[in-house]
């Protein structure tokens, strides 16, 4: 209804697909090839509280990564979620940071000591891309190198 509905029948008039979100997101990022190759999956949120996720596509993003059955581990600002929530929306962590480079620093060493596992040889080093959205929709990908001698 309202513009958004006639915005989608001017775009069905002219031939156009409409599409949720979600799946456009995860056609357009290839966000199934990533999560296969992936040993992990991070999602950086703002605000983890059950009504904000409702609107930021974890969904699609936990749903990929639960397709491959890799964890996936929520960073933000604030978290309100229980750990039975963080569950119900496919999240197996929860780290929240403060403000600044120095504090997603020490979240992602967090996260790369406990949920990455360490390559056993050279082949498996580039392993670790990790595909993640943020509030804003917007695709990254994060890759993991350890050095290994």
């Amino acid at each position: 209804s309202g513009s958004a509905g006639g915005g989608a029948a001017l775009v069905e008039a002219l031939g156009g697909r409409i599409v949720p979100t979600g799946t456009l997101l995860a056609s357009a990022t290839h966000l199934g090839e990533r999560a296969a190759v992936a040993d992990l999956v991070v999602v950086l949120e703002p605000l983890l509280h059950s009504p904000q996720l409702a609107e930021a596509l974890l969904d699609t993003v936990t749903a990929a990564a639960a397709a491959q059955a890799l964890p996936v581990v929520a960073v933000g600002r604030e978290s309100t979620l229980s750990p039975h929530e963080a569950a119900e929306w496919g999240l197996h962590g929860v780290i929240t940071v403060g403000a600044g480079e120095g504090e997603m620093r020490r979240a992602g060493s967090r996260i790369a000591r406990g949920w990455l596992r360490a390559p056993t040889d050279r082949a498996d080093a580039g392993r670790g891309v990790a595909p993640w959205v943020n509030s804003q929709q917007t695709p990254m990908a994060v890759r993991w190198t350890a050095d290994v001698g």
